[in-house]
Order: C-alpha cells, then sequence, then structure tokens
C-alpha cells in the first residue's frame, strides 16, 4: 500500500497523512479524512482531488557477490 500525501495547507510542505491505499483504493475514496499535519501541527481535511499517492519506490536487489575464480 502506499501513503496518500497532501500540501499542508499553511506552508504548502508536502506531507503524509497518516492514510495508506492501494492504488484501487485511493481511486474509490469519495469521504473527507483528517489527519494531524507533521509540518504544523493543525488538524487539516483532505479528499482525493487534493492528494496523491506515494510514487512507488525502487528497491534494488542486492549484487551478488563475484564467482570465486577456479
Amino acid at each position: 500500500m502506499a501513503r496518500v500525501l497532501v500540501a499542508c495547507a499553511q506552508d504548502g510542505r508536502v506531507v503524509h497523512t497518516g492514510h495508506h491505499m492501494t492504488a484501487a483504493q485511493f481511486e474509490a475514496a469519495n469521504a473527507r479524512y483528517a489527519f494531524r499535519c507533521s509540518a504544523c501541527g493543525d488538524i487539516h481535511h483532505w479528499v482525493r482531488a487534493e492528494a496523491w499517492i506515494e510514487p512507488a519506490r525502487v528497491v534494488r536487489a542486492a549484487t551478488a557477490a563475484p564467482a570465486e575464480a577456479e
């Protein structure tokens, strides 16, 4: 699941709402959600139209150690 992000209403910084959703859940979201903003400390509300889900992070596989010479 991805984090739901919005811009802080006070200073515009991108903050995590505390909600995690799949892309399908996010597209179906039709409620007004509340959260305490980590940037300014106020309670903010968000709806899907003003939020987005965090892009997937690229996770690199650890590179294998080189094979020993025979």
